[in-house]
């Protein structure tokens, strides 16, 4: 389940930038991961080959870690918009950004997220919510659905 790999200090609301670059250099910081840097690196290229903004305002950018043990997933709120856009050339709003571990099943965190993020009612509470627990406590309670 996504909200078991959720960190309260790992939401950033108002997430600022006028590109993605600059929402992920924000959001790389809240990693527990060193080498914040390599990690930036490789998610940037990754986003050249294939963006990850599937429309709708949001965004699912990924880095698989082969030394990770516990998938991390940072969240960034943009109450603005990115000008990052996705298919529909909608602003970017919603961030899920995942550093996968090989001990998780990465295509079902995926899989699971992009479902939730897809339901425009989820999607506008997650957009309302000023808590990281309350932001949390809305995942739990749409995966309980």
């Amino acid at each position: 389940m996504l909200s078991s790999l959720l960190e309260e200090h790992k939401i950033i609301f108002d997430l600022c930038g006028q590109s993605m670059s600059d929402a992920l250099t924000t959001m790389v910081e809240k990693s527990s991961e060193v080498d914040k840097a390599t990690i930036l690196a490789k998610v940037l290229e990754r986003e050249k080959v294939m963006s990850t903004a599937p429309g709708k305002g949001i965004a699912l950018p990924r880095v698989h870690m082969l030394d990770k043990t516990k998938s991390e997933v940072i969240i960034g709120i943009s109450t603005h918009g990115i000008d990052a856009y996705g298919f529909d050339l909608v602003p970017i709003k919603i961030i899920m950004f995942f550093l996968f571990s090989p001990n998780d099943d990465h295509a079902s965190i995926l899989a699971e997220s992009l479902q939730m993020l897809n339901d425009d009612t989820v999607r506008a509470e997650l957009l309302q919510v000023r808590s990281a627990g309350e932001l949390i406590e809305r995942i739990r309670i749409w995966e309980e659905a």
